[in-house]
């Protein structure tokens, strides 16, 4: 629970001025924290960006298990975004009111019997102030309605700090910090989730 709370404190807690204006860098808003989707796509692929989306194309893949971290767990929900190849979840993020609206590149799927999500999109950049590593967000339904908030970062990226590393010492192979495999023009991320002990 402490390194859960760690993490979301950590993406909760960025802001600061650009120029003569407030600026208020992006945060896990009430809209990104969403109800479950009504629909659910019944299978586990699905898509952030869109194809036409400028940026590296990523892939993400993994497994969803249960609290026992062994046992594969089937029909989770697993919502993600994340920002673009600028550093923004919207365009429209100069607007007072931007953070109460959904992210523009967002995906849902939901696990099959084996556990397995994969999702095609870009590579997201960090913001453009540059105060927080690139990061993907991950919001996981279980059936029995048990929520949690996840998050992945690029290994190598310069932004990562020791507390990010010190928060994944030991989650092993539940990491949040993973590395990229390049393949031909397509870069590749593998995270697997388990249930945490409580919702977050």
């Amino acid at each position: 629970m402490e390194h859960s709370l760690d993490r979301r404190r950590f993406i909760l807690s960025t802001s600061l001025a650009a120029g003569a204006t407030l600026f208020r860098a992006p945060v896990a808003a009430r809209a990104q924290w969403p109800m479950p989707p009504r629909e659910v796509p019944g299978t586990f692929k699905g898509r952030i960006a869109p194809s036409i989306e400028p940026g590296a194309q990523l892939i993400i893949t993994g497994k969803v298990f249960e609290a026992d971290c062994h046992t594969l767990a089937a029909g989770v929900t697993v919502y993600s975004y994340h920002t673009d190849a600028n550093g923004f979840y919207r365009f429209d993020h100069y607007m007072p009111d931007w953070q109460s609206r959904r992210p523009r590149l967002e995906g849902t799927v939901r696990t099959g019997a084996d556990g397995m999500y994969e999702f095609q999109t870009i590579r997201p950049a960090p913001y453009p102030e540059h105060n927080n590593p690139a990061h993907v967000h991950f919001v996981l339904w279980w059936p029995d309605g048990h929520r949690q908030g996840d998050i992945a970062y690029f290994v190598g990226d310069p932004l990562l700090g020791p507390s990010q590393f010190r928060q994944n010492a030991s989650t092993l192979n539940f990491s949040s910090i993973q590395h990229v495999i390049t393949d031909g023009n397509m870069q590749r991320l593998h995270l697997d989730f388990h249930k945490h002990e409580q919702e977050d």
